[in-house]
């Protein structure tokens, strides 16, 4: 796998993140951690006081009080690619007006951030007991599998998940080709996809791990719909060896 992703890295220059996909076993608990922490930092940018639900008591408008209502691997067979956090916020304020200002405020900061977030639900009310009015937003928020040291996106995951062999046709002797199946996911958070898929195949395409191995090949590619603002698609590539007894 090594050599493959080196392959990569050598040869390419939009992906920030060049790695193996872990695999689908992961702490949703340490990634819903890190995505707390951001949506906070993120939403602080408003202006407004920002809490978990849990600590709400004695915090005057204009606030934003969050929770954690999911957190869920994202993945491909075996191979994780990601973890979707699901975050319910409410924004308060005394007036309907501020509120809208509130929303107008962190709909920019959603916009801006870094990090692959999106609002995926709205809804207005209105408290009678405290006067105020409020917004409920649902948020997605996508922690990526494998972090890079500038920047999480582009990136691309690369994972073996099978292996095949035609049935040798010797009667003394075993001797079969065998296929090895690679799968490649590229994420990014622009719409540039097409052309980081350009650039993986100038990289790969014809390469051969070592001389006596089969050049890499393409075998089919398709989006992936994974949410949080982010654009994915599948790639397959294939390439071969001979073993024998």
């Amino acid at each position: 796998m090594q050599n493959l992703l080196d392959q990569i890295i050598n040869n390419t220059t939009g992906f920030n993140v060049v790695a193996e996909a872990p695999s689908s076993e992961s702490l949703a608990t340490v990634d819903a951690s890190a995505a707390s922490a951001a949506l906070k930092t993120m939403l602080e940018l408003t202006g407004a006081s920002v809490y978990p639900l849990d600590a709400q008591a004695g915090n005057t408008p204009p606030d934003a009080i969050y929770q954690v209502v999911g957190a869920n691997p994202i993945t491909i067979g075996a191979a994780r690619i990601a973890t979707q956090v699901t975050f319910d916020v409410t924004l308060r304020e005394s007036s309907y007006s501020a509120l809208l200002a509130l929303l107008t405020a962190t709909e920019t900061q959603v916009q801006a951030a870094a990090g692959a977030i999106s609002i995926t639900g709205a809804a207005a009310a209105f408290d009678d007991k405290t006067g105020l009015h409020m917004f409920g937003l649902e948020l997605q928020y996508i922690v990526p599998a494998v972090s890079g040291v500038s920047g999480d996106y582009p990136a691309v995951l690369v994972d073996l998940p099978s292996v095949s062999a035609v049935e040798s046709v010797y009667d003394n002797i075993v001797k079969q080709r065998v296929t090895r199946n690679y799968g490649i996911t590229l994420l990014s958070s622009s719409n540039n996809i097409t052309a980081l898929r350009q650039e993986l195949q100038t990289a790969l395409l014809g390469w051969q791990e070592q001389a006596t191995y089969f050049e890499m090949q393409y075998s089919s590619g398709s989006a992936i719909d994974i949410g949080g603002g982010l654009y994915a698609w599948r790639e397959q590539y294939q390439d071969g060896l001979f073993i024998s007894q």
